[in-house]
């Protein structure tokens, strides 16, 4: 994943996930067409990539009003890292 990749999708998941309180149909909708899919498990979210691989685990309800940004770091992060890991 390239540098301007991981802007762009930090951008577009920052729009996602601003404000987060809880799942909505419009944000499984909106990260679908980024290429990641909601599985319900518990009292968590998994989000998913496209590759079937488990990117990040949210909680269903978020302690404080920067949950939503703290998801979006979690996801790049960890995208970035798997991509390495497959590049190596």
């Amino acid at each position: 994943m390239e540098k301007h990749d991981v802007k762009e999708l930090r951008k577009e998941l920052k729009k996602v996930f601003i404000g987060y309180r809880t799942v909505t149909k419009s944000m499984r909708k909106r990260l679908k067409h980024l290429g990641f899919h909601i599985e319900d498990g518990g009292k968590h979210y998994k989000i998913i990539n496209a590759h079937n691989q488990c990117v990040c685990i949210i909680s269903k309800t978020p302690s404080d009003f920067r949950s939503g940004y703290n998801v979006v770091s979690d996801l790049c992060n960890t995208l970035m890292y798997v991509e390495s890991m497959c590049i190596a």
